[in-house]
């Protein structure tokens, strides 16, 4: 279990940067409320000055993506190319969500 800690600061500028709400503290608060009963709600805890976000490794897309590359070079580097190519295309789709999600927003 890897745990990640999230400032409200760093929350707030990532969410509205300079044009913060005066409803940001309780928008963000009714968000974590809706995201911990999707997900579960031990895996968020509120800690000053944040939240900690407690999740498995295999669960975030960059490490994914990042073991999916890994084992695409090995196999290409192994003479297995159509293996190889396998791993890298799972790799480039986990990129495509994260490519989709960072142009709908400003991080």
């Amino acid at each position: 279990m890897r745990t990640s800690s999230f400032p409200l600061n760093s929350l707030f500028d990532a969410l509205w940067g300079s044009d913060r709400p005066e409803a940001a503290a309780a928008t963000l608060r009714l968000t974590v409320s809706r995201l911990r009963k999707a997900i579960a709600i031990d895996r968020i805890a509120t800690v000053a000055p944040g939240y900690l976000l407690h999740v498995q490794r295999d669960e975030v897309d960059l490490h994914r993506f990042q073991h999916r590359l890994e084992q695409g070079r090995y196999l290409m580097a192994n003479d297995a190319a159509g293996d190889a190519s396998e791993r890298l295309g799972e790799a480039l789709s986990l990129g495509e969500g994260a490519r989709s999600i960072h142009m709908r927003s400003s991080w």
